[in-house]
C-alpha cells in the first residue's frame, strides 16, 4: 500500500507498479507476465492510471480527493458519506470517472469502494454476529484511503452446479468455503464470479448473497491481495481494440474492463483482512439490499453520463448531416435527451432522499434507484437503436484510417462524402465513435453487462413491489378516504 508523500496519493506509475506483483493472471490459455503491458488489460490500466495522476492536476484534485479531518488529502472514492453534500461530492467523482471512461466500464475505479462504505454502513450488524472481526471493517477503510487502493470484488457464486450453495447437496468440495483456521488467518477454498477489473486491482472484496443457502464454514467477508498465493485469475476474451486503433474504434482502443474468473487454491488471508466468519446472517440477500444502495446508486449515475454522451452524440450527428430541421430527427433526439433527462433526475431524487444507515452513513434511497435502474435497463434498447437509425448507410460504411491514408483511396472518400462542410474523414471518426458506442463487439460486451449486472430489470422490479409496498399501503389508504371505501 505505498503512498507517497504528499498525503496518500499514488501517482499512475505508481499504480502501474502496484500491479506488478506477481499475480496469477491468464488470458487465453497463456500466463500473463505483466498486465501492465499485456495487450487485453494495459490500456484500461493506463486510463485508470491516469485517473491517479489527475489526483494531483489543478483542475481535477478538488474532485477527485478531498482533506481528512486531519488534513490529509485521499481519493474521493473512499469518502464516507455522512451528508448530503458529502454525496454530492462522491456524485461528481462518479462523473468525472464516467466521461473519462466514456460510461463503458461497467463497473468504474469507484463502485466496488461504495460496496466497501455499504458494508460499513451496517457495522452494527456485523458486530452482532461477528463481534471479534467486526471492526477490521472500519480500520480497511481508513487503511484503503491511505494505500489508495484500486478495489475489486466478486461475490457471485459460478454457473456450475457444484459451486453454487443452494445446488451442491450434501457434496460442498465445489462451493466456496473456509477450510482451514490459522494462527495467521483462514485458508479459503473454491471459486468466485465476476471479478470485473480485478486482474487491474490491487485488492479483492469477497462476501456472498445466498443465505440461507450458505454453511458456516462458507460464510465469510474478506478482501485478499490480488497477487495472494493460490489466487488464479481466469479472464474472458477481450473486446479491446489495442494499441493503434484510436481512429477505428475510438472507445475500444481505450481499453475495458476485464472480467475474470476466480479461483481460490487455498489461500491464506490474514485475520486483518476479514471481517465476518460463520455468520451466515450477514449474507442475506435482504441486509445486502442495504449495504448496495450507494454501489446501485454509482452505476446509476454513470448511466446518467452514459445517456448525456448518447444525447450529446445524437446532436453532432443532426447537425454534422445537416437534419436538424427534419421534425422525425427532432424527435429521435428529443427521445434521447428525454431519457437523459429523467436518469439525471432519478439520481438527484435518490440523493436528495437520502437517508442515514444504522451505521450512521447516509445512502441514497433504494426505491428510487431501483425504480430507475429498471427504467434505464428497460430503455436502453430503444436509444442505441435511436442512435444506429440517425447515422443511416453511414454506421454501416465505415472506413479505416488506411483507406484515407491512402492518397486514392482518399481522394474518392473525401470527394463523394464529404458532407455539411466536414471531412469525410473528420464524418467517418464520428460514425466509428457510434459503432464503438453502440454496435461494435465492445458495445454488445457493455450492453449485456448493463442488464445483468445487479439484476435486470424484471427482478429490479420484484424488488421493488417489496420495497415500496409501504408507499404503496399509504396510497391505498388515501384512495379508500377519497372514494369512501372502508
Amino acid at each position: 500500500m505505498t503512498a507517497t508523500v504528499e498525503g496518500f496519493l499514488k501517482t499512475g506509475e505508481e499504480y502501474r507498479g502496484s500491479l506488478r506483483d506477481e499475480r496469477e493472471v491468464w488470458y487465453r490459455g497463456e500466463r500473463v507476465a505483466d498486465v501492465t503491458t499485456h495487450h487485453a488489460t494495459a490500456d484500461a490500466i493506463d486510463l485508470y492510471a491516469d485517473l491517479y495522476d489527475q489526483q494531483r492536476a489543478p483542475e481535477t484534485a478538488e474532485v477527485l480527493t478531498y482533506a481528512r479531518e486531519d488534513g490529509r488529502q485521499v481519493s474521493t472514492c473512499w469518502l464516507v458519506p455522512r451528508t448530503k453534500a458529502d454525496l454530492a461530492r462522491k456524485r461528481a467523482f462518479t462523473e468525472h470517472v464516467a466521461w473519462h471512461t466514456c460510461g463503458l466500464m461497467g463497473r468504474q475505479p469507484d463502485i466496488i469502494a461504495w460496496t466497501q462504505i455499504g458494508l460499513l454502513a451496517v457495522l452494527p450488524t456485523f458486530r452482532k454476529h461477528s463481534s471479534e472481526l467486526a471492526e477490521n471493517l472500519a480500520r480497511y477503510t481508513t487503511e484503503a484511503q491511505e494505500g489508495n487502493i484500486h478495489l475489486a470484488g466478486v461475490i457471485i457464486e459460478p454457473q456450475g452446479g457444484r459451486a453454487r450453495s443452494a445446488m451442491a447437496g450434501e457434496d460442498r468440495a465445489g462451493v466456496l468455503q473456509v477450510v482451514k483456521e490459522t494462527r495467521e488467518g483462514i485458508v479459503v477454498r473454491g471459486a468466485r464470479a465476476v471479478g470485473s477489473y480485478a486482474p487491474q486491482a490491487n485488492e479483492l472484496l469477497v462476501g456472498g448473497i445466498y443465505f440461507p443457502h450458505v454453511r458456516p464454514d462458507e460464510s465469510f467477508w474478506a478482501a485478499i491481495p490480488v497477487n495472494a498465493p493460490g489466487l488464479r485469475l481466469i479472464c474472458r476474451e477481450t473486446t479491446a481494440a489495442g494499441e493503434g486503433a484510436s481512429y477505428d474504434h475510438p472507445l475500444a482502443s481505450r481499453g475495458e474492463e476485464s472480467d475474470a474468473f476466480v479461483v481460490f487454491h487455498d489461500v491464506l488471508v490474514p485475520w486483518d483482512r476479514v471481517w465476518s466468519l460463520r455468520a451466515p446472517q450477514l449474507h442475506d440477500p435482504a441486509l445486502f439490499a442495504q449495504v448496495s444502495r450507494g454501489e446501485h446508486w454509482c452505476g446509476l449515475t454513470r448511466l446518467c453520463v452514459k445517456a448525456e454522451i448518447f444525447a450529446g452524440v445524437a446532436q453532432t450527428l443532426a447537425e454534422v448531416l445537416g437534419l436538424t430541421t427534419i421534425p422525425a430527427i427532432r424527435d429521435a433526439v428529443g427521445k434521447i435527451s428525454q431519457y437523459a433527462a429523467i436518469l439525471r433526475a432519478g439520481a438527484l431524487a435518490a440523493e436528495e432522499l437520502a437517508s442515514p444507515t444504522e451505521g450512521d452513513v447516509l445512502l441514497p434511497d433504494v426505491v428510487t434507484v431501483r425504480a430507475m435502474r429498471a427504467y434505464a435497463l428497460d430503455t436502453y434498447p430503444e436509444i442505441v437503436h435511436a442512435l444506429q437509425e440517425l447515422c443511416g448507410q453511414g454506421l454501416v460504411m465505415r472506413f479505416s484510417e488506411r483507406d484515407f491514408d491512402n492518397p486514392t483511396l482518399a481522394q474518392d472518400l473525401e470527394y463523394y462524402l464529404e458532407h455539411n462542410g466536414v471531412t469525410a474523414r473528420q464524418k467517418n471518426l464520428l460514425l466509428n465513435f457510434v459503432w464503438d458506442l453502440t454496435t461494435s463487439a465492445h458495445a454488445g460486451r457493455s450492453a449485456l453487462f448493463e442488464n445483468v449486472n445487479g439484476l435486470p430489470a424484471y427482478l429490479l422490479r420484484q424488488l421493488l413491489y417489496l420495497e415500496h409496498e409501504p408507499d404503496r399501503q399509504r396510497f391505498k389508504r388515501r384512495v379508500a378516504g377519497i372514494i369512501g371505501l372502508e
